[in-house]
C-alpha cells in the first residue's frame, strides 16, 4: 500500500519551537543514537543509529528542526537522542498541553457543572463554581488550577487543605 505524504499543516496543531519540551502521546518509532563525551549529534555516522521507540509519555526537547532531532529529558532514559520523521510529529504535544482525550474528559466533567472549561479558564474562572480563580495559596495550587480548573476554595473543598 502506497503511503501518501502528509501535509505539514496536518502534522501538529502547534508551532514546533527549538528548546521547547514535548510529550509523546503515543509510541513513536524513531532512529535513536547516544552521544559520547564531546560528541555532537551532527557529526555522527549513520551506522551509529538504530531503531527504537520513543515510548508514550516520554518527555523530549526539540533541539533541531531540519532534521528533527529531539533529546530525552527524563534522567531514567539517559542522554538519548532521536531523529524524527516529519510524518510522526503529530504524536507529540507541548508539555504544557494535555492530550486530546484528557482535554475531552476534563471538558465533559466541567460541562456537568454547567461550565465550559475552555471559556472558564480563558476568563480565569473556576469550572466548578464559576467564581474568579485568580488567587492561590501556593504554586502547587496554581498548577492544580491548570489541571482541574478549580479555584482555591473549590480545591480546598474537594481535595482538603482548607484552613
Amino acid at each position: 500500500m502506497e503511503r501518501k505524504p502528509l501535509n505539514p499543516a496536518q502534522m501538529t496543531s502547534t508551532q514546533l519551537v527549538v528548546g521547547r519540551r514535548y510529550r509523546a502521546i503515543k509510541n513513536a518509532p524513531a532512529d535513536m543514537f547516544l552521544l559520547g563525551e564531546g560528541e555532537h549529534w551532527n557529526k555522527l555516522d549513520s551506522d551509529r543509529f538504530h531503531d527504537e521507540l520513543i515510548r508514550q509519555g516520554t518527555v523530549v526537547e526539540l533541539i533541531n528542526k531540519g532534521p528533527y532531532i529531539v533529546r530525552a529529558i527524563d534522567d531514567t532514559v539517559g542522554m538519548h537522542y532521536w531523529t524524527l520523521p516529519a510524518h510522526l510529529l503529530h504524536l507529540f504535544i507541548p508539555l504544557d498541553e494535555k492530550a486530546p482525550a484528557i482535554e475531552n474528559l476534563l471538558g465533559s466533567l466541567a460541562s456537568m457543572f454547567g461550565q465550559d472549561r475552555k471559556e472558564s479558564m480563558a476568563g480565569s474562572k473556576c469550572v466548578y463554581c464559576g467564581k474568579p480563580a485568580t488567587e492561590f495559596k501556593d504554586d502547587l495550587s496554581r498548577r492544580e488550577y491548570g489541571i482541574s480548573g478549580f479555584c482555591q476554595a473549590c480545591q480546598d473543598d474537594t481535595f482538603g487543605g482548607g484552613e
